[in-house]
Formats: structure tokens, sequence, C-alpha cells
């Protein structure tokens, strides 16, 4: 990763000598960044990218919006509607503090910065997405212990995608993260809706559609 004087002020890189914090932020992320420079081999690249496309906020929410029509299970129905809701105040989040941070995505060899809100990286809209599904998983099969590690272990894979390919800095994961649970925390405790409204709105939206 280098800084690029040609950039505009928005993607001016932080000079990490002036914040300790920034600092190790770059620290860390060079050290996982092992495959950031496209140009360099890199074992297994391919699986990484795959794992961080499988939770880009818009394919993640079509693809559970999908499941939710076509699933015909009423319990699953609340567990998933419930998620899909949360999903879409916390990406609405993240974007909100995007758009204050402004805070641009790492410079890589070979890469792209992005344009308008894409190039902004803090915070994570992926590593929010799926703390979310994780804690929509733990609320609902606590007592399974091999959905908590499955999950477990797919959390850690998406936030470690993000940094290895260079997309995204440590703390903007760990950011990420926040945003997730503090909305699955505050949406489960105010707004979480109900088996027969959830039901009866996916029920709707499968009659019109024929499903």
């Amino acid at each position: 990763m280098s800084n690029n004087p040609d950039a505009d002020e928005d993607n001016q890189q932080p000079d990490p000598n002036r914040n300790s914090l920034i600092a190790l932020d770059f620290k860390l992320t060079h050290a996982v960044a092992i495959c950031d420079d496209r140009y360099l081999p890199c074992p297994g690249r391919q699986l990484v990218r795959s794992v961080a496309r499988s939770t880009h906020p818009g394919t993640f929410m079509f693809w559970l919006s999908v499941f939710i029509l076509i699933t015909r299970d009423v319990t699953l129905h609340e567990r998933l509607f419930n998620l899909l809701i949360g999903c879409i105040l916390g990406t609405a989040a993240c974007t909100g503090v995007k758009l204050l941070v402004r805070r641009p995505r790492p410079i890589v060899p070979g890469g792209h910065q992005g344009k308008g809100l894409s190039s902004y990286s803090f915070p994570s809209g992926h590593a929010a997405m799926i703390t979310m599904a994780w804690c929509s998983m733990a609320r609902a099969y606590q007592n399974d212990t091999m959905v908590m590690l499955l999950m477990g272990i797919l959390t850690t894979m998406v936030c470690l995608s993000m940094v290895m390919l260079g997309r995204q800095y440590v703390f903007d994961i760990l950011g990420g993260c926040c945003v997730g649970f503090l909305t699955h925390k505050l949406y489960v405790t105010n707004a979480l809706v109900s088996a027969a409204t959830s039901e009866a709105l996916i029920k709707s939206i499968q009659d019109k559609l024929y499903i």
C-alpha cells in the first residue's frame, strides 16, 4: 500500500506517524493484507474473494430475501424477516457513518479506490452484515453448539477476507462489527417484528408472486 499524491481530498491517506492508533491500524493491516497485490501470487485468493463477495450488503440482502420467499417455515420466516430488517438498518447506519467519517480505502497495487460512497472504508458493511447474522443466529440457536461454531468461523473468515484483499483496514472491520452488534441489540430490544406480523407480510408477497 502506498500514498497517491494525485488523489483528491476524499482519498488522501492519513499520516500514520501523527496518531499511534492509526499507526497500529496500518501495521496490523499490512501484516494481514497478504492478497492485496493482484500482480503477486497469493494461494487461495479466489476463495478469499468469494467469501468477501458473499457478504456484500446488497448481495447478502438479495439472497436473504429470496430465501425468505421460497421457504414455508413460519419459524424461519420470523427469524429471517427480522434479520433482513436489521440488515437494512445496519446498512443505513454504516452509510451514515461512512459519509460522516469519509475514511478512504487502502490504496493497493492494481486496485481501485472506487467513487463516492464506495471509496469510503469505515465502518465495514461486510463486517456489519455478518455480525448481524451471527447475533441473530446466536439468539435463535443459543443452545446449538455446532451452529454457533460454524457462524463464528464464517464471521471470522468474512472479516479477515476484507483485510486480506486490502479492501479495508483492521479498525474498519472492528467498527463494522460494532455497528452490526449495536444495531441488532437496539432493534431486538425496541422494534422486533412479531411472528404473526412477519408471516402476514411474507404470505401476502408470496401470494402476489404466486410462490
